[in-house]
C-alpha cells in the first residue's frame, strides 16, 4: 500500500484507452491497502497515476510486520487511519448508491457530477479543481459516451462547467448545477 505524502494521485480506470478518474488522493490518504490486507492476492479494481509530483511511502506486509514489533503506538495509529479511510468509502459508496437510484438520467449524472465536487476536489498551484471526464461518469453510469459527451457539452454551454482540456471539465459551481436540474428534471434526455 502506498502513502501520499506529498502531491496528488488519481485512482480511476482505463477504458478505450482513456482514463477515467473516480478519486483524487492527497496528502495523508492510502491507496493499495487491499494489496497488503487481503488473505489471497487481491486484483485491484483501479489503477493509480501521479495527477502532480507526488512523494509516496509503500508500506507492505513487511513494513507493517516491523512497525507491530517496534511501535504498537504507531502500528495503532495505522490501523485507525485504515478504518479512517474505509468508513469514508463506505460513506462515499452510499451516496452513489443513492444517485445511481434515481430514474432519472440527468438527475444521475448531475448528481455524480455533485458527488465527485464535494469527495475529489483538489488544490493545484492554488486553484480548486474537480476533473470531471465522460469517463469518470461512465464508470458509474451505463450512458453511451456520445450522449455524456453531448450532455456535458450543453452544461458547458449554460456555464455550469468548465472545459479545461480535451475531455475533462471543472465543475465551479455546485449551486449553479442544483438549479440546472431543477428546471430540468422529467424533461427528455
Amino acid at each position: 500500500m502506498f502513502l501520499v505524502l506529498d502531491g496528488v494521485v488519481q485512482l480511476g480506470s482505463e477504458a478505450d484507452g482513456k482514463f477515467g478518474i473516480v478519486n483524487l488522493l492527497g496528502a495523508g490518504e492510502l491507496f493499495g491497502e487491499q494489496a497488503v490486507l487481503a488473505p489471497a492476492p487481491y486484483r485491484r479494481a483501479l489503477g493509480a497515476r501521479a495527477m502532480t509530483d507526488v512523494t509516496l511511502l509503500e508500506i507492505g506486509a513487511y513494513e507493517i510486520a516491523a512497525i507491530r514489533n517496534v511501535s504498537a503506538e504507531l502500528l495503532s495509529d495505522l490501523l485507525q487511519q485504515l478504518f479512517r479511510i474505509a468508513a469514508k468509502r463506505l460513506s462515499r459508496s452510499d451516496a452513489v448508491i443513492r444517485i445511481l437510484r434515481k430514474s432519472d438520467n440527468r438527475e444521475r449524472i448531475v448528481g455524480m457530477i455533485l458527488h465527485f465536487a464535494e469527495v475529489n476536489t483538489c488544490e493545484v498551484d492554488g486553484l480548486e479543481y474537480v476533473l470531471l471526464s465522460p469517463e469518470s461518469l461512465a464508470f458509474y453510469l451505463d450512458i453511451p459516451r456520445e450522449r455524456m459527451v453531448k450532455f456535458l457539452g450543453e452544461l458547458e454551454g449554460r456555464g455550469v462547467l468548465t472545459r479545461i482540456q480535451d475531455d475533462y471539465y471543472r465543475a465551479p459551481n455546485g449551486d449553479a448545477l442544483r438549479k440546472y436540474l431543477q428546471t430540468t428534471v422529467g424533461q427528455p434526455f
